[in-house]
Parts: C-alpha cells; structure tokens; sequence
C-alpha cells in the first residue's frame, strides 16, 4: 500500500511548505474522513501536487459532473472534461452491484465527452509518471513522454 514514505522526500518537502506543514490546503477535503485524519491520504497529497504543478488549469476535487446522479469524480479539470480517478482493488467492485455501477458510471462520463483517467493505490508511487499523463493529456500533446509505450502512456515503474 501506499503511504506518505512512498513519496519522495523533495515532493513530500514541497507539499508541506505549499500547505505550511499542517495540512493540504484546499484538496484537504476530498475524502469524507480527511478533516478526522491528522495524516493526508496519500491521493490527497497527490491532489495538491496536481494543483500546484497544473495551476494553470482548475482543479476541483470530488467534482460532481451529472445534476441528477450523485457520481464523484476523485479529481476534476471540468473546463477540459478531464477526469483522474483511484481505485483499490476492491473500491467500487466488492458487490456485483458496486461493479455493474461503476461501469455504468464509466460510460456515463465517457458519454458525456469527459476523458478519464484511472490509477491504482499503488500508482502513487509514481506521481511524477501521474502529473506527466495529465499533463499531457490537458495539454493535447501527442508526443510520448520519456519512458512511453507505443500508446502514449507512461510505462509503470516495478
């Protein structure tokens, strides 16, 4: 799993002082439980590293994106229909319920022309591989990243 050691030091030096050292700032609230939590989640220190490395475009965490549904997304940029999403292994699955709407969720965004994308837990590892793909894809830069595949992701670090 995932923790706030898994960062490294100059990214977990930054977000402190972004945040003066007592919490994230304005992506503190992105879960239900962050105000109870004395630690961030990991995503959350994700989200102020998004914000701050993509100020130029406007971050919203938690982004309500249908009126009549009450579908979040993890984290928005509503301008550019961006929408990056963190699943666990058994976030939204554990029930065949919980799975079929998280499918239905999936394609109702890509209906609505929002361009998604999803990351594993333990994906945090490797936020710099995250900003970039975002980057990248609220840009439109066609070019492959260092380190691409053939499709234009960013390969994963074992």
């Amino acid at each position: 799993m995932a923790t706030w050691a898994h960062f490294p030091e100059h990214l977990r030096d930054r977000i402190k002082d972004s945040c003066g050292g007592a919490g994230i700032g304005g992506v503190a609230n992105t879960t239900a439980n962050a105000a109870a939590r004395k630690t961030p989640s990991p995503a959350e220190h994700l989200g102020l590293l998004l914000k701050t490395e993509l100020s130029e475009f406007a971050l919203v965490p938690e982004y309500r994106f249908h009126p009549e549904r009450r579908y979040r997304i993890d984290y928005a940029f509503p301008q550019q229909k961006v929408a990056i999403e963190f699943d666990g292994y058994r976030s939204h699955g554990i029930s065949l319920s919980g799975f079929r709407d998280g499918l239905r969720r999936q394609n109702l965004l890509v209906l609505l022309g929002w361009r998604v994308l999803r990351y594993s837990i333990l994906d945090l590892r490797d936020t710099g591989r995250i900003v970039r793909e975002v980057r990248e894809l609220l840009s439109g830069a066609r070019a492959p990243a260092p380190g691409a595949s053939e499709t234009g992701l960013t390969k994963p670090q074992k």
